[in-house]
């Protein structure tokens, strides 16, 4: 097992590890990409909150991700394999605490329903004393985390540091009113190499 000190994993570290995260996305290299569709206006279904008029104004950088939404999940084994058919989930996303933050339930779909569907929440506030996202995602498979972003060039960058030690980058990308990307990297030797482990396609769900 390796150990270190987690300490010096500063956060100008870890934003500064996330230079070239997203390349993927950009260049359109994935297996089995689909194509964005998406509408002139965003077709809700249900009541989500709004974001309050008081709250940081930074707080609108993760409204898209409010509504319902259907996932398409690909992960890439240790080999460097993706897989080869998505599995889906369910992502709904609502203003909270009268719209100063967002929370964001994720549920892995299984076969007939079964009750031991996977289960998270992110819960999202813009912190005006660093200037950052933090983040806390909590599942029912995975330790707390603690994580940290912020938007660049319209896309939304997060970095944390994983209970194993590794580093981990998430970009949000190609936002539009009724899809996103999302890729998940990581690297296991302090941000020098990273690799992609997970990637989803969102869409909206319709009513």
């Amino acid at each position: 097992m390796r150990h270190r000190n987690r300490g010096c994993l500063s956060r100008a570290h870890l934003a500064s590890a996330l230079v070239g995260a997203g390349s993927l996305m950009a260049t359109g290299t994935w297996p089995g990409r689909l194509a964005a569709q998406t509408v002139e206006a965003p077709v809700t279904c249900g009541k989500y909150g709004t974001l309050n008029p008081a709250a940081p104004p930074q707080t609108a950088q993760f409204g898209f991700l409010v509504g319902q939404w259907d996932a398409q999940v690909w992960r890439r084994s240790a080999s460097g394999i993706w897989d080869q058919e998505a599995r889906r989930a369910y992502w709904e996303g609502h203003y909270i605490l009268d719209g100063y933050a967002i929370a964001d339930y994720w549920y892995d779909h299984r076969l007939d329903d079964r009750p031991d569907t996977h289960r998270g929440v992110n819960v999202r506030f813009f912190n005006t004393s660093t200037g950052v996202w933090d983040v806390t995602w909590q599942h029912t498979e995975d330790p707390l985390l603690i994580i940290h972003g912020e938007q660049r060039d319209g896309a939304m960058h997060l970095w944390t540091e994983q209970p194993d030690g590794s580093l981990a980058r998430i970009v949000f990308s190609n936002i539009q009113p009724d899809s996103w990307d999302w890729l998940m990297e990581v690297s296991d030797d302090e941000g020098e190499t990273w690799t992609p482990a997970l990637r989803i396609r969102v869409e909206r769900k319709q009513c």
